[in-house]
């Protein structure tokens, strides 16, 4: 199985300081949707509660250690929540809809407020069974890319899942910041640096992809 990190960090590995990302940078925010939409999206219990939401057009995999039941349940009460009564009513309407009576533009509004009412969420209490939920959400991809998993944070899941990731999306922040959480160590030995190019607007930042070496792959087996 392949799997993919994607985070953004300082030039001293900082991506986090008392539970908050310590720059703004709408830009990034952009891209993150772009490149992991229609994925599934791994995180910590942490993650989701600092990003305040489910992530919409994706899977999302949340890893705790507390009850998965339970958590799930307070994860869906707290995001049905958000919705207006008037919101509630008219996606539960559309949901009736036979979407192939409408027009090109009113099936999208419609499998997207499908979506938002029925959002995809699986939480795990261990890497093992994430990577099961991966590999049991296979057959509802149709495109075999879209089902490569995306490891989004905090901490401790990227350190958990570091020594599978096959390609590191990383947004480097230019200079050091101040902060408590730190990326893993990006390891040359084990990385290639594939793709770099300068980001536009404040603060200063670079996109860069790195890709593990075959043999580094090969020595973990």
């Amino acid at each position: 199985m392949k799997l993919y990190m994607i985070s953004a960090m300082a030039e001293n590995r900082v991506i986090g300081n008392k539970g908050k990302i310590p720059w703004s940078l709408s830009s990034d925010l952009k891209r993150f949707k772009t490149i992991t939409y229609h994925h599934p999206v791994i995180m910590g219990r942490k993650t989701y509660e600092s990003i305040g939401d489910i992530l919409y057009g994706r899977k999302n995999i949340i890893i705790t250690k507390s009850d998965k039941d339970t958590t799930k349940a307070e994860i869906l009460k707290k995001y049905t929540s958000k919705l207006s009564t008037k919101e509630s009513q008219l996606a539960l309407q559309l949901a009736e809809i036979d979407s192939k009576h409408k027009r090109i533009q009113d099936e999208e509004n419609i499998n997207g407020l499908k979506a938002q009412w029925n959002p995809e969420v699986y939480v795990c209490n261990s890497k093992e069974e994430a990577l099961e939920t991966v590999g049991g959400l296979e057959a509802s991809y149709k495109n075999k890319h879209d089902m490569i998993p995306f490891v989004i944070g905090g901490r401790q899941i990227y350190k958990m899942f570091m020594s599978m990731a096959d390609r590191l999306f990383i947004t480097l922040i230019h200079g050091a910041i101040p902060g408590d959480v730190r990326f893993p160590t990006i390891r040359e030995k084990e990385f290639t640096k594939i793709s770099d190019k300068m980001g536009g607007g404040n603060p200063k930042h670079s996109y860069i992809i790195f890709e593990r070496h075959a043999a580094s792959h090969l020595s973990l087996q």
